[in-house]
């Protein structure tokens, strides 16, 4: 009896380890779906240094992938690849927390976006904004606008900083983003 129990537990190992192949073969053959699919890329062009963005070292970058919509979860969120953008008829905010470190100082907010509407109700904003630790005094320390309208990824920069040394001992910091509605215009990264 003890053989047979033995061997029924084999085949359920067996079968198991099967199916785990299975499924891994299937996900392999569908990662091309992901934005974390391996870079098609020449291997010579992936080791190219990029070229930096200027007033390092230092830098902290962030996907807008971080981003949830506020004031609750259910807020409308599109992603196409990377690039969050707005899929609603109203406009929205999303936050996105950041994790600096205490004492330093902040020299630039730099956002890459895309906006391809014109006018100006249809441009998107991002900023570092700063609390007490009880949620109170509330201000956006920096921030970037969109304008105009392109059809490529462009950046905007703030270099004037208020209160640009971090202070964890006494304030949260977090990213804040207002997109009108459209996948015309959106947050690439920060």
């Amino acid at each position: 009896m003890h053989h047979y129990i033995s061997r029924r537990y084999l085949l359920i190992i067996v079968t198991v380890a099967l199916l785990l192949l299975a499924t891994g073969a299937l996900l392999a053959q569908g990662a091309a779906q992901y934005a974390s699919a391996p870079d098609q890329t020449p291997r010579e062009a992936l080791a190219a240094t990029p070229t930096p963005v200027p007033g390092g070292p230092g830098f902290i970058s962030q996907t807008a992938l971080a981003f949830q919509g506020w004031p609750r979860e259910n807020i409308p969120t599109g992603y196409n690849g990377v690039m969050l953008y707005n899929p609603d008829s109203a406009s929205h905010a999303y936050e996105a927390m950041i994790s600096l470190p205490h004492g330093v100082k902040i020299t630039k907010l730099t956002a890459w976006y895309y906006d391809n509407n014109a006018g100006e109700d249809k441009n998107l904003w991002l900023v570092i904004a700063r609390a007490r630790l009880n949620g109170t005094d509330i201000v956006q320390i920096a921030r970037v606008d969109s304008s105009g309208a392109a059809s490529s990824v462009r950046v905007a920069e703030d270099t004037t900083i208020l209160t640009p040394v971090v202070d964890n001992q006494n304030y949260i910091y977090w990213v804040e983003t207002f997109l009108p509605s459209g996948a015309r215009l959106g947050v690439v990264s920060f």
